[in-house]
C-alpha cells in the first residue's frame, strides 16, 4: 500500500479560479514501490580545446504504478504541479521526499485502463535525500598555482587545467611606403598575459574573485610570473553549486619598432 502526500501554494488557473493547494492532498493506492534506474546527469565543459566532465549527479529513482477512478483524476493534475511531495510505503514504513528541484526527474504518464474501471498511471521520481554529487572538475593534482597576497595574507589557488598564454591590446602604428604604397609597420604595441581555470564552490568563487580583482598586481604570481595590472575573474554557474572561474592577468607590456 502506498500513500502519495502533496501540497503547494494556492494558485490561479486560466479561468481565474483559485485552486487551493495550501493544505495536504493525498492519493492512497494498492501499489508497490519499485526501484527505477536513472542515468547520471553529467555536466561537461571545454577549455583550451579539451572537453571533460566537471560534475556528475547520481539520482536514486523509483516508480509506482497505480489506478485512479475517473472522479479522482483531477488529483493527478494537482500532483504534477506540486513542489512538496512525499511517498509513504506502508509495508516498509519508508518515507521518500520526491526531488522536484530538477526538471525531468519526475514524470507521470498514463497507462490506460488495463481492463479495469480505473485509469492507470506510472509515477516515476527520484529521492531528494539519496542524490549524490561528484565534482571531478575540482583540483586533484595541484599542477598549476596562482599565488596572491591580499591584505598581507598569502592565498594560493591550484588548478589542473592548462595555463593559456594571451596577447591583448594590440596596436599597430603604420605608414604608407613611398616605394610602392604598401603599409609598413613602424611600431607594434601589445600585452601578454596568462589565463587560468578553476572550478569552485560559491564561497571559494567569491573569495578568488575578490582577491583577483582587488589585489595589488605586484602581489600576484600566476604560473611563476608576476602580474603588472589588476586581474579579471569571470564567473559562471555551471553546475549545482559549482562555479567556473576564468582568471586573467597581464604580465608584460611590449613595444616593438621596425
Amino acid at each position: 500500500m502506498i500513500k502519495i502526500w502533496f501540497e503547494d501554494i494556492a494558485w490561479i488557473n486560466g479561468n481565474n479560479e483559485t485552486i487551493p493547494m495550501n493544505y495536504a492532498n493525498e492519493i492512497i493506492a494498492n501499489a508497490r514501490l519499485v526501484y527505477e534506474y536513472k542515468p547520471p546527469t553529467i555536466i561537461e565543459d571545454t577549455w583550451n580545446g579539451k572537453s571533460f566532465p566537471v560534475q556528475i549527479i547520481n539520482n536514486e529513482g523509483y516508480s509506482i504504478q497505480f489506478g485512479q477512478r475517473e472522479l479522482s483524476i483531477h488529483q493527478i493534475a494537482k500532483l504534477q504541479s506540486c513542489k512538496k511531495i512525499y511517498i509513504h510505503e506502508y509495508e516498509t514504513n519508508e518515507i521518500i521526499e520526491v526531488d522536484t528541484s530538477q526538471q525531468g526527474q519526475m514524470t507521470l504518464e498514463p497507462l490506460g485502463r488495463n481492463g479495469t474501471v480505473n485509469e492507470g498511471f506510472k509515477f516515476t521520481f527520484t529521492d531528494k535525500k539519496k542524490r549524490t554529487i561528484v565534482n571531478p572538475g575540482l583540483v586533484r593534482s595541484n599542477t598549476n598555482l596562482l599565488s596572491i597576497t591580499y591584505n598581507s595574507t598569502p592565498y594560493t589557488y591550484y588548478s589542473d587545467y592548462d595555463v593559456i598564454d594571451t596577447i591583448t591590446d594590440t596596436e599597430l602604428a603604420q605608414y604608407e611606403s613611398a616605394f610602392d604604397g604598401h603599409s609598413e609597420t613602424a611600431k607594434y604595441k601589445y600585452k601578454t598575459g596568462k589565463k587560468m581555470l578553476f572550478y569552485m564552490s560559491e564561497a571559494n568563487m567569491l573569495l578568488i574573485k575578490k582577491h583577483v580583482e582587488n589585489s595589488i598586481p605586484s602581489d600576484v604570481v600566476i604560473d611563476s610570473s608576476t602580474a603588472i595590472e589588476a586581474g579579471k575573474c569571470i564567473t559562471t554557474l555551471i553546475g549545482e553549486g559549482l562555479y567556473k572561474c576564468e582568471v586573467d592577468f597581464i604580465l608584460t607590456s611590449n613595444i616593438s619598432y621596425a
